[in-house]
């Protein structure tokens, strides 16, 4: 089983309804995605395995721009 589907089955075996999983194509539109939804307190796990510079940079922009300023990064 790939990963994202194999997070998928055991998300939804947890409790977790369908609507609430949102599936990208790749990791960056992943990570894109998940920056534009995070709202204040939210905490993000990025995995990244390929695409993961891309990943990184899109992180280290979002954090340049960002007004938040608790944001914590680790690599």
């Amino acid at each position: 089983t790939e990963p994202p589907a194999a997070i998928r089955a055991e998300a939804l075996a947890n409790g977790m309804l369908p609507q609430q999983l949102l599936m990208m194509p790749n990791p960056l539109q992943a990570a894109r995605q998940a920056l534009e939804l995070a709202q204040a307190g939210d905490m993000l796990v990025l995995l990244a395995h390929i695409q993961r510079q891309e990943v990184l940079q899109l992180v280290q922009e979002y954090i340049s721009t960002s007004p938040i300023s608790n944001l914590v990064t680790t690599t």
